[in-house]
């Protein structure tokens, strides 16, 4: 066999285990990860450094999600609304407060279960909802929103009342609650429960 032919022999061979390896090495690619049938530690790397549509970014995008759910611990699982802006459930085993995990923005959501043993209606207070940053009563601004008109007596025990925000945090390490009050004091019991018969909660996720 001559030299040449040698040559031209062996490159065929290269070729050819070339073609093999492509076809059992799956490219970095959307396509890719749609295949998978669960992330290991080194299809996750490759995840992160090889975003090339959309759909690669979802699951890390993702990270940073969770619920609260207030839950007093008293006989009585109130947590009474004053005039002024207080985080709910601060005298209950777990107030509608969250740490987040990293900076960023996040969605979150609110399920506010109202009651009140009001027997005479208030013709013009209204309770009212917020974001507290880092913990604080000083309301987020532009989160304000209205929950309901102080007029209902007795008890409403189904009455709910939903909201969301979105909220970016630039610290790294802050606390946010869910903070209410009323619009005008009121005679009797007015604010928000959490017991078996249904809870208030509170739910987040990382958007970016």
């Amino acid at each position: 066999m001559t030299q040449k032919k040698m040559l031209r022999t062996t490159l065929t061979a290269l070729l050819v285990l070339i073609l093999l390896a492509a076809l059992i090495v799956p490219p970095v690619s959307a396509d890719y990860w749609e295949t998978l049938t669960s992330v290991n530690t080194t299809s996750w790397r490759d995840m992160t450094n090889n975003i090339t549509t959309t759909r690669d970014v979802i699951i890390p995008a993702l990270r940073g999600n969770g619920t609260v759910v207030m839950n007093n611990a008293t006989s009585l699982p109130w947590y009474n609304l004053t005039t002024s802006y207080t985080i709910i459930a601060t005298s209950g085993t777990q107030p509608l407060t969250f740490t987040m995990p990293s900076t960023g923005t996040y969605l979150i959501t609110a399920n506010i279960r109202e009651n009140t043993t009001l027997t005479a209606p208030s013709l013009t207070g209204y309770t009212e909802y917020g974001l507290c940053d880092a913990g604080n009563t000083a309301i987020v601004t532009n989160t304000e929103r209205m929950g309901s008109r102080v007029q209902d007596v007795n008890n409403f025990s189904a009455a709910s009342r939903s909201f969301s925000w979105i909220y970016t945090n630039s610290t790294g390490a802050t606390s946010v609650s869910i903070c209410g009050k009323l619009d005008a004091t009121v005679s009797g019991r007015y604010g928000v429960v959490s017991d078996s018969l249904g809870r208030s909660i509170i739910n987040y996720l990382k958007l970016a």
